[in-house]
């Protein structure tokens, strides 16, 4: 029988001279954008804030939404995995093909990564 695999999230906060580096890991959830977006919102005033994302392992559709919302807001994405930018961008292309024909956007529906992209890259936890 197959081990069942637990992948926790956290958020550690550092201050480096006048950012505030939030240095996210794991499995990045809608949960824990709520806590996040709270963070934020309590620095957003203060400080220039950076997301490093080195740790992160994997994210939903709603986190990549609220990543490209975060980056459109001023917030620096560092360390971006290759699959997070290609879902945000390609999020981005869908938004703008559908603003064009006037339809209503469908957020739940990303495009598959193209064949060139590798695999691994898609799914770390099967390392």
């Amino acid at each position: 029988m197959p081990r069942k695999t637990i992948m926790t999230s956290m958020i550690e906060k550092t201050v480096q001279e006048e950012f505030v580096v939030f240095a996210l890991s794991g499995r990045i959830e809608a949960a824990l954008t709520v806590e996040l977006q709270k963070l934020l919102d309590h620095e957003a005033e203060s400080r220039n804030i950076v997301l490093d994302l080195r740790q992160v392992q994997l994210v939903d559709q709603n986190t990549v939404k609220f990543l490209a919302r975060c980056e459109a807001e001023g917030i620096k994405l560092q360390n971006c995995p290759a699959y997070i930018i290609f879902c945000k961008n390609e999020r981005a292309i869908h938004f703008a093909r559908d603003s064009e024909s006037k339809t209503i956007p469908t957020p739940n529906k990303v495009a598959p990564p193209p064949a060139s992209v590798h695999p691994e890259i898609f799914s770390p936890s099967s390392k």
